[in-house]
């Protein structure tokens, strides 16, 4: 998760409010009115929330400036993510450097937090990593976040000498807290052998621990390690399917990384992988969408006895997509599907059914025949 990402969710999942009837609404609302810092705070995030209100941007700023101009340190902080974030206001960084500092003058760990990433990353201000140093410091007792940006910082040498070991020592402080970034980057150290002796087993620990957190890298990087069969037996189909989790999960960068490793997979013909590869270029995913490639790869999966792609290459041809339509020719790959078992192909035959005559249904019958014939001899060479 990036540091955006983590202050995305901070506003929009908020403090919970509950708010249990309009009465109750209304009485809020006129404690807010009449000055109550508190209550103005609370109205805010039901605005921010959607909560009880419309959800209203413009209202929820309205009423954290009110709040915050009175020193209360949740909306104070809530103003500085709504401006570093530009959540229904322009970019102004200066604005949110200004309320995040008010913030973190009051203790708030998550503001102190904020201004070490602003001054990481350079936004707002020059980047001055040993003012960021500083503010993670302030903020790593309450934040697994400031913990994981503290161990990134001694780990690329910002502002600090490059010291692996104290890296290694933050990382894990963030990581035994349930940081997913943190157990990733302990997975790689070990992995790579850095700053600690390389150690597979321990690395794949780790990299599981930040899969299941939602770490889509870390996901990757097991399959990687299945495919290689790095501290654990060597499973080409426990690889795929992690790089095929991996990449569902939406990370574009993630599925670039994925599409090479299918492309390995496929070369030592894993047909989860040929099939893969196609369904990403008939989609469009990760690359630029081409339905000839698709076809290239479904066909390979396909003739190399894989069902799902064999339903896939019939659909194609059923739609015609990146070739002629051709029911002979999806009606002939849906009975191989089927013929595997495939529930969906025997829909989709049935479909061909009513728009072929008997004697194309006959001939694709045939075809499937000599089709599966061929399948059964590339199976028994394998």
């Amino acid at each position: 998760m990036t540091s955006d990402t983590y202050r995305n969710e901070i506003y929009y999942k908020g403090e919970e409010i509950t708010i249990n009837d309009k009465e109750a609404r209304k009485r809020f609302h006129l404690a807010a009115e009449r000055g109550d810092a508190e209550a103005q705070c609370n109205i805010a995030q039901m605005y921010q929330q959607g909560k009880g209100v419309m959800q209203n941007h413009k209202e929820a700023i309205k009423w954290f400036r009110k709040s915050a101009n009175q020193g209360d340190v949740t909306a104070q902080f809530y103003l500085g993510l709504i401006y570093e974030l530009c959540i229904g206001v322009k970019p102004d960084y200066q604005e949110a450097m200004k309320w995040y500092l008010k913030a973190a003058n009051q203790g708030n760990s998550v503001s102190q937090f904020c201004l070490g990433e602003m001054y990481r990353l350079g936004r707002g201000v020059a980047p001055d990593y040993k003012e960021a140093m500083m503010w993670f410091h302030m903020a790593e007792q309450d934040l697994a976040a400031a913990q994981f940006c503290l161990g990134e910082m001694y780990y690329e040498g910002q502002g600090v000498k490059q010291d692996y070991k104290e890296a290694m020592k933050w990382h894990l402080k963030a990581a035994e807290n349930g940081n997913a970034d943190a157990q990733l980057s302990l997975g790689i150290m070990y992995y790579e052998g850095r700053g600690i002796t390389q150690d597979y087993k321990e690395a794949m620990n780790w990299f599981r621990k930040s899969a299941e957190n939602g770490n889509s890298k870390a996901r990757l990087n097991l399959g990687v390690m299945y495919y290689e069969g790095q501290g654990i037996m060597q499973d080409y189909v426990q690889a795929h399917k992690l790089f095929s989790m991996s990449c569902s999960e939406g990370n574009e960068n993630v599925c670039k990384e994925a599409m090479k490793w299918f492309l390995k997979s496929a070369e030592n013909n894993c047909t989860d992988a040929q099939l893969s590869i196609g369904q990403m270029y008939r989609d469009g995913h990760s690359v630029t969408q081409d339905y000839r490639e698709a076809i290239k790869w479904l066909r390979k999966a396909a003739e190399n006895g894989n069902a799902d792609a064999q339903l896939n290459l019939g659909v194609m041809y059923h739609e015609g997509c990146g070739v002629k339509r051709d029911y002979i020719q999806a009606h002939m790959w849906f009975n191989l599907s089927c013929s595997e078992g495939n529930a969906e192909a025997y829909k989709r035959r049935e479909s061909c059914y009513y728009k072929m005559t008997q004697t194309q249904i006959e001939k694709a019958q045939d075809m499937a025949r000599l089709k599966a014939a061929d399948v059964e001899k590339r199976k028994a060479a394998k």
